[in-house]
């Protein structure tokens, strides 16, 4: 039951930030169309951002990727108030070793359900992410994007199901792909 609850929530998710991002590039001129939008991950200036002509910005939850330097609500809020509409970076198909989450000992004996090390990534980790342990992880992470105040999410990696069903990963076929995406799912 609890799986199928953890599934359902995801779905919901996934369903909800489609459908936000489908009305938010439809609107038309007159209700405020999105007509630019930036993506930065690395070091995003809230002022730079309060004075710039996007509409819309997609960046980390942290300047850094670390929780030391995560933006505060306030900063979300300037950003808000500008006109901006700030969206939340959120990777659910990799693990990143430079995020709160990751445990030092991870980078001698990970658990199973992170694979290896992505090779055009350093530090970056496919993970099997329909286990439950990296499903806590990536909810608690969401409840900092939400305490944070961020308009909505974006979801990187979500084709990690291709991997997972790629016989040439280097760890073999995990999943058939149709699993794997329904997991994804």
């Amino acid at each position: 039951m609890k799986r199928s609850v953890s599934y359902f929530i995801l779905f919901l998710v996934i369903i909800i930030v489609g459908t936000v991002s489908f009305y938010l590039f439809s609107l038309t001129k007159e209700e405020g169309e999105i007509t630019s939008w930036a993506y930065q991950l690395q070091n995003a200036d809230p002022a730079e951002i309060v004075n710039s002509n996007f509409d819309l910005v997609v960046i980390d939850y942290s300047r850094d990727g670390t929780e030391d330097l995560k933006y505060t609500p306030q900063e979300i809020q300037l950003m808000q108030e500008s006109g901006k509409i700030v969206i939340a970076y959120i990777s659910i198909g990799e693990a990143e070793n430079y995020r709160f989450y990751w445990n030092k000992s991870w980078d001698t004996d990970p658990p199973d359900w992170i694979g290896k090390e992505n090779p055009e990534w350093e530090g970056n980790y496919p993970v099997k992410y329909w286990f439950d342990e990296w499903k806590q992880i990536i909810f608690e992470y969401l409840d900092k994007i939400i305490e944070q105040g961020f308009d909505g999410i974006y979801l990187d990696k979500i084709d990690s199901f291709e991997y997972w069903s790629d016989v040439n990963n280097g760890e073999g076929i995990v999943l058939s792909e149709e699993d794997a995406a329904n997991k994804m799912i």
